[in-house]
């Protein structure tokens, strides 16, 4: 097949972009295991040697849609399976291809061909990526390859900033505390302070009663009562 012919055909193809952030917290589960002779990292593994200086991740959007989303699950065999540095960094052009993608890339040699293809044409667009992020405020970026029904479906994630990395959410993961228990530690810390509050103000509304009540009983004391220790009606006698 014409590959030139392949690459001008998708190159009419609207990029979806989406802003992406991180967020990560609470304990992580283990990583699953994975069999030396798993063919998909083996093919996953041909194609990056492919594009070295293109940083690659390889995605299983099917096993993560089954996945609690608390902890993360993180790629194919739990793994972000990334080979490259900076991904997602500006000037580096990164790729997630999607574990359906290089399944139908091992049994059809014509899709196979579109996604090489689209890959070389992503790697020479970078500049053009590049500025859009900057005119949409963006710093970093990173192409996402999926399958639809057979087809290939492209689109881009734009982010403020840097993505995370394997390491970086393993660690802070791993910490051994949950987002439950720092929400519980949070809003235990604002219900003891809110007491306090309430406590305090309590306190002021009892010491304010009582100086008007003290208050009260001087002007009193002063109409009918002991005016400088001399009784009302000796003044008049």
């Amino acid at each position: 097949m014409n590959l030139t012919s392949v690459s001008t055909s998708y190159n009419n193809i609207s990029i979806y972009t989406r802003k992406t952030s991180s967020q990560v917290t609470s304990s992580f589960l283990t990583n699953s295991s994975s069999d030396d002779s798993d063919s998909i990292l083996d093919y996953y593994h041909d194609l990056c040697k492919k594009y070295p200086n293109i940083s690659f991740r390889l995605e299983d959007i099917q096993t993560r849609s089954k996945m609690p989303s608390e902890p993360p699950y993180l790629g194919y065999n739990n793994s972000f399976n990334q080979i490259g540095d900076n991904f997602g960094n500006p000037g580096q052009c990164s790729i997630t291809i999607d574990k359906k993608v290089i399944e139908n890339m091992q049994k059809d040699t014509v899709y196979k061909e579109i996604v090489y293809s689209y890959i070389e044409n992503l790697e020479a667009q970078q500049v053009g990526y590049l500025q859009h992020a900057s005119q949409e405020g963006m710093s970093c970026f990173a192409h996402v390859l999926e399958d639809n029904n057979g087809v290939l479906a492209p689109s881009t994630k734009y982010a403020h900033a840097a993505f995370s990395t394997e390491e970086d959410i393993r660690k802070i993961w791993n910490t051994g505390v949950s987002n439950k228990e720092i929400v519980k530690t949070l809003e235990q810390l604002k219900d003891d302070m809110f007491d306090t509050y309430l406590a305090m103000l309590e306190q002021s509304e009892r010491t304010k009663d009582k100086i008007i009540i003290n208050d009260d009983s001087m002007k009193e004391d002063t109409i009918t009562g002991n005016v400088f220790g001399v009784e009302n009606s000796s003044i008049y006698q």
